[in-house]
């Protein structure tokens, strides 16, 4: 945004980093570490979350109060997808990950429109999140 040039943004990116990054940026060379694609990447790969994670999240999430369940479902989506991406999968199934996210969706509704939902789909079912 600011059109930085590449020589100076590691120099500029290392003080502000966590003490944690910091000692962990401190294992790289003095080379590497002038290098803002290096940097970047050694840190992300650092900070990757596993699959394990990925999933754990997915699982375990709830609906935030403020959080509508269009946007609760985004997330749910984001962490489904980061997981399947994280093991490999990538985005052949769409129509699986909808019926998953979907079926997640139905599973944190409070009782009376969980049963709403369910009168709809009757033996049919409702479309999955598109």
């Amino acid at each position: 945004m600011y059109d930085v040039p590449v020589d100076i943004k590691s120099k500029l990116l290392i003080p502000v980093l966590t003490a944690q990054a910091k000692t962990l940026v401190n294992h790289m060379s003095v080379e590497c570490m002038g290098k803002y694609s290096e940097l970047k990447s050694f840190l992300l790969a650092e900070y990757k979350l596993t699959p394990r994670e990925y999933k754990m999240r997915f699982d375990t999430t709830t609906k935030n109060t403020d959080e509508t369940y269009v946007l609760f479902a985004a997330r749910l989506r984001n962490l489904l997808f980061y997981y399947l991406a994280s093991k490999g999968v990538g985005d052949d199934f769409d129509k699986l990950c909808n019926l998953i996210i979907a079926d997640r969706l139905k599973g944190s509704l409070p009782h009376g429109p969980l049963n709403y939902v369910l009168s709809l789909e009757g033996t049919t079912g409702l479309p999955a999140i598109e």
